[in-house]
């Protein structure tokens, strides 16, 4: 008996992260980045946060001899800062580079599609039973 106390409160304490991961929208429109579904499909793939990803992102870089280009992931605080030094958009190679960081499960959609109007319901739902 007591094994299978040990053992359910070892599970439950190895997956807990993954339950209270933050879920964030995962596409991109930019060349050679394969295995991410593109930003314009319907539906758009999902992704579970690691540990330190704490906000999801929509990046839109634009270059002036290769188009513009669309990345949404998840993201850590820092990477959304722009006084920090680890801004991504430092890193992009491009002035024309605009981030925009949310917190909230599939915060980074597009407002319209379905994800984003079910995530939008329920986190006004949750803030109307927050402030009662």
């Amino acid at each position: 008996m007591k094994l299978w106390l040990v053992t359910g409160a070892c599970i439950l304490y190895l997956s807990l992260p993954l339950a209270l991961a933050l879920v964030c929208q995962e596409c991109s429109n930019f060349p050679g980045s394969s295995g991410y579904s593109p930003c314009d499909s319907e539906p758009v793939s999902s992704t579970a946060c690691g540990p330190y990803h704490d906000r999801c992102m929509t990046v839109r870089l634009s270059y002036p001899f290769a188009g513009s280009f669309e990345i949404r992931n998840c993201s850590a605080s820092l990477s959304c800062d722009p006084n920090n030094e680890l801004y991504l958009c430092n890193f992009a190679g491009t002035s024309d580079c605009s981030l925009d960081c949310c917190e909230g499960d599939m915060c980074n959609g597009v407002p319209g599609d379905a994800y984003y109007r079910r995530s939008a319901f329920l986190n006004r739902l949750f803030l109307e039973r927050k402030r009662v």
